[in-house]
């Protein structure tokens, strides 16, 4: 069961981060649970891609929806799940980080299985097969 669910990643209405901790202490605590390979390389470069690198020391009880939402993005993507599960992944995101996720979405959905419930389809129109 244990090897099934490193091979998913889920993003819900709540973003199951620690409010007490900060982005790099939640990524590392997650990385060290799904014994992701070089993890800290890892993380880096989600912080920077999902423009969280200058707050990964605060704490997330600091941060706005939306930065906690593109935090909760990284957990998802952090262990390179080959299912990725998202609820509503778009909601509290500002247009940079809506678009930050809709071309994150699309390179993944050449190697990954996307299932994605949304208000917006036509952001993820093109993914459909």
């Amino acid at each position: 069961m244990v090897k099934l669910r490193g091979k998913i990643g889920y993003l819900g209405h709540t973003p199951l981060l620690y409010r007490d901790l900060t982005a790099l202490e939640n990524l590392d605590l997650y990385g060290r649970l799904y014994r992701v390979p070089d993890r800290r390389e890892r993380i880096g470069m989600l912080l920077e891609r999902f423009g969280l690198w200058d707050v990964r020391r605060d704490r997330v009880a600091s941060y706005s929806r939306g930065m906690t939402q593109r935090l909760a993005l990284c957990r998802v993507l952090l262990h390179e799940p080959q299912l990725l599960v998202l609820d509503e992944p778009h909601s509290a995101l500002d247009e940079e980080g809506a678009t930050l996720l809709d071309a994150e979405l699309h390179a993944l959905a050449a190697s990954r299985a996307l299932v994605v419930a949304t208000h917006e389809p036509e952001r993820i129109a093109s993914l459909a097969t």
